[in-house]
């Protein structure tokens, strides 16, 4: 029997048609295989380490509640402080986005300095495939973030008009604001619809002259409502000097978590922090999450 010998030209093209086929193979099976981002979050601080006791209850709740949270998810929390102070607090957290970006990190999640510009540290992360969560305080103009997770404060503002509202009908309604042009001020402003806003300087004594001052003019006020708990300090005695603390109701949103003795909302830190544990894992495992995620606040009786 003869043997088939084929031409080597046939055999060569042969052995590249099967080399083809193997590198296309490969590259299908590359395509199709999951990625996944590793369980390593950056939880980025907008304090030093060394302050982290000196910050208010809400604060050192929602860093507590946080590491309980992903610790049960099993995600593992690197913590990056801000070493700067206030003047140079803005930079350092832009620059600590940029480092954990190059680090071996699934998730950024930021508590950012308020008013801070992150856009360098936001553009790094993006480029580098690290999503990005913002905590408790939205940051402005950041197109490339994959969620917000924070107060809802324009629910708590419309409860506390709508209380007011039914408790004092017929009344005038005051709502005592931080100053104009202030960034959280102008949000507070437009959530306090149907009622009179009143800037002020968000201290206790700027507080108090506002509403000397307005009783001077508004003999049927009913309510005042406060942006934040000095506010509230500074109106109550206003109130008591003018011997109408058992008259006018006094509201305050309280995002500090001091002890009161009004009627305050006080941010629900728990339930943001585990929010944003669970917007960890989806973006983890390449779920995409709700852009906004706003938590209600809680409503605390008077106190102290």
């Amino acid at each position: 029997m003869k043997k088939l010998v084929l031409p080597l030209s046939i055999l060569v093209a042969l052995a590249l048609s099967l080399a083809l086929a193997a590198c296309q193979n490969a590259d299908d099976t590359a395509k199709t295989e999951p990625t996944t981002l590793p369980d390593t979050v950056a939880l980025l601080l907008p304090y030093a380490e060394k302050d982290a006791e000196a910050q208010n209850e809400p604060q050192k709740n929602l860093l507590s509640a946080f590491g309980t949270y992903a610790q049960q998810y099993g995600l593992s929390v690197s913590y990056h402080y801000i070493s700067g102070d206030d003047q140079t607090a803005w930079s350092e957290q832009s620059l600590a986005i940029s480092e954990a970006a190059a680090g071996e990190i699934g998730v950024i999640v930021v508590i950012p300095v308020s008013g801070a510009d992150l856009s360098a540290g936001l553009a790094d992360a993006d480029q580098a495939g690290i999503p990005v969560i913002a905590l408790h305080e939205n940051i402005a103009d950041a197109d490339t973030l994959s969620a917000f997770v924070g107060p809802d404060y324009e629910k708590a503002i419309d409860g506390f008009i709508e209380t007011a509202q039914n408790d004092h009908a017929g009344q005038s309604l005051v709502f005592l604001n931080g100053p104009e042009g202030d960034a959280a001020a102008n949000a507070f402003a437009g959530y306090a619809r149907d009622v009179t806003v009143i800037p002020c300087d968000w201290t206790a004594q700027g507080a108090a002259a506002a509403v000397t001052e307005l009783l001077k003019t508004d003999a049927h006020l009913g309510a005042i409502i406060t942006a934040n708990a000095s506010m509230a300090r500074g109106a109550e005695a206003a109130l008591k000097t003018a011997s109408l603390t058992e008259t006018v109701g006094l509201y305050a949103l309280n995002l500090s978590g001091f002890s009161l003795p009004v009627t305050s909302a006080v941010p629900d830190t728990g339930g943001e922090a585990l929010k944003a544990v669970n917007i960890c894992t989806q973006l983890i495992e390449g779920t995409t999450p709700e852009l906004n995620n706003l938590i209600p606040l809680l409503t605390r009786e008077k106190t102290g």
